[in-house]
């Protein structure tokens, strides 16, 4: 029905899931051994396509030809796709004489909003992004990538991003990638040969320009791998220029863009220029407020820096409040292109691991709207407050808290779907404060408290986490469980007649006792009065009624801050005089 409906508006109403048989001989999607035939892969689709927070699973298309090509769910897009989730879906396109261009959610958009989606599986293509192979005068708001991206460069260039591959006069905001991207240049010998290629990769745009106009990539992340590797049959060095950058690959010339409150978390190499943040950054491009703890950017010649592999001398004004993990093969910001002098002072920041994980460390970032650090969370960096809270919140388990002995406390809890670990809180009132005691992975769902109190009663309530490409959140908390540790009942208790007024009694020993006390009666319900106090099992009770049947009772104590904590009584004995 879409395929008929370029202007119209689609809302999807339940889950999508292909399956293996749809795409083998006589399957509804064989099409050839092509798969899907994407929606609009000639024409444009102009309308919206609300997901309404609903998947597509299994996903697969393999288009090909000799002139340009547009290969994902929409080959070209000029409209809107919102709240949608592709599920290990497949995607590749190849054109044997022009350019091939691949996303998950569609291989090209003009002038549209893509917004809320989310890609795993691989893209494949020239032009290869998570979401969009190739994005002009769009908005992307809100995606996420997961699917590892190609760009296998078939033609005289290629980009590939974990958002966009090719992204011009397009803004990209509040997106994370965490899939690895990669460009691969895998064309024949003597294929356009002698022409100049550029190849670049990131973790949010392969390129990205202004034509013009502004481009702006603000508020994403990266924690995928960032790669790119030149042509085998090229042995000039700037034959291929490749660059990888952990937002961006490359940006052009005289192209007003700007990267702004990003960071990046993978490692990224290139042949030609690799940096933390940006590979190749041009004369007009802005960076603020962004960080990486790539670990040793990789390139040759020096031309790999902790925020960018190369950016012009002359334009270091426009970094700022730029921070990287200084390392011995990273000691510097950035690759100077030295058309002039360097700059006196290199406008970025070299911190170690320590200082990277403080807030202080990071003069001009917003910890107030934009960025947090997230603490006990698994990932000690700052993350981007949107990114955190996108992810999808755990639910909240059941905790049960019995008494273990007389120092400990057994929680148990119930499994939270999409959680990857726990966090156990205790406090000794139910209205706090509450202290994180402990933090378990997925499979440990139980703990025992050791060396508390007797006699104090503690409350537990556990939390579900979820950690997501070095984000995490935290689910709702269970209900309080409560429990007291308690001395054992006294047990064993026997009686022993040593002569006409007196008896010996014993017991057996209560772990953590400090001492016992024996209580004695004249009937087995009547009032009972302390006979005797001692530290010892056995005690001997002297100057007795004779030609009576006296009844006994013990039970144990443990000294807490000088107060004796009593447990349970033993049964009742009796002896006759």
């Amino acid at each position: 029905m879409v395929r008929r409906h370029p202007d119209a508006h689609f809302v999807l109403v339940d889950d999508l899931e292909f399956t293996g048989a749809d795409f083998e001989a006589g399957g509804a999607f064989c099409n050839r051994g092509k798969g899907f035939r994407p929606l609009f892969g000639s024409g444009t689709f102009r309308g919206s396509f609300d997901g309404a927070g609903h998947s597509i699973t299994g996903l697969r298309i393999d288009a090909s030809g000799t002139a340009d090509i547009y290969a994902g769910l929409f080959g070209t897009l000029q409209g809107t796709v919102k709240d949608l989730d592709l599920v290990e879906a497949t995607v590749a396109a190849t054109s044997t004489n022009g350019v091939s261009h691949a996303g998950g959610i569609a291989g090209r958009v003009q002038e549209g909003l893509l917004s809320g989606c989310s890609v795993s599986g691989s893209v494949t293509a020239d032009w290869a992004g998570g979401i969009v192979g190739h994005a002009r005068g769009t908005a992307i708001r809100g995606c996420r990538n997961r699917a590892a991206v190609e760009s296998q460069a078939l033609y005289v260039h290629g980009y590939a991003g974990g958002i966009v591959g090719e992204a011009t006069r397009t803004t990209i905001w509040d997106c994370g990638n965490e899939g690895d991207v990669a460009v691969r240049c895998l064309r024949e010998e003597g294929v356009r040969a002698g022409q100049t290629s550029r190849f670049s990769a990131g973790g949010i745009a392969g390129q990205l320009w202004g034509a013009g106009f502004a481009a702006n990539i603000q508020r994403c992340f990266s924690t995928g791998g960032i790669s790119t590797e030149k042509w085998e049959y090229d042995d000039d060095y700037w034959g291929s220029l490749c660059m990888s950058g952990g937002i961006v690959g490359w940006t052009r010339a005289g192209e007003p863009a700007a990267v702004m409150d990003c960071y990046n978390a993978g490692p990224v190499s290139a042949p030609t220029a690799a940096g933390g943040i940006v590979g190749y950054a041009a004369d007009a491009l802005t960076m603020s407020r962004c960080y990486s703890v790539a670990e040793d950017p990789t390139a040759p010649n020096d031309s790999g820096g902790g925020i960018a592999g190369i950016a012009h001398d002359g334009h270091a004004d426009r970094i700022t409040a730029c921070f990287f993990l200084e390392t011995p093969a990273c000691p510097n910001g950035v690759h100077w292109w030295q058309s002039g002098e360097p700059p006196a002072q290199d406008p970025t920041t070299p911190c170690t691991d320590e200082e990277m994980q403080a807030q202080e460390c990071y003069e001009g970032f917003d910890f107030d709207d934009v960025w947090v650090l997230a603490g006990a969370s698994g990932y000690p960096y700052p993350q981007l407050r949107e990114q955190r809270q996108a992810l999808e919140l755990p639910g909240a388990p059941t905790t049960t808290a019995v008494a273990s002995g007389y120092d400990g406390v057994k929680l148990t809890w119930t499994a939270v779907p999409g959680a990857t670990g726990y966090e156990v809180y205790r406090a000794l009132d139910t209205g706090g404060p509450w202290g994180l005691i402990a933090a378990t992975d997925l499979d440990r769902r139980s703990l025992t408290d050791a060396g508390l109190a007797t006699g104090t009663a503690y409350h537990y309530r556990v939390c579900a986490v979820t950690t997501d490409g070095g984000l995490t959140v935290r689910g709702a908390d269970s209900e309080p469980a409560t429990a007291t540790p308690a001395l054992a009942k006294a047990s064993g208790l026997k009686l022993k007649k040593t002569s006409t007024a007196s008896v010996k009694a014993s017991w057996k020993a209560v772990p953590g006792a400090t001492g016992y006390q024996l209580w004695r009666a004249k009937a087995a319900k009547g009032k009972y009065v302390l006979a005797k106090t001692t530290g010892k099992l056995t005690v001997t009770d002297l100057k007795l009624a004779r030609k009576a049947t006296h009844f006994y009772k013990v039970r144990a104590y443990r000294l807490v801050g000088g107060v004796r904590v009593f447990g349970d009584w033993s049964p009742v004995a009796k002896i006759k005089l």
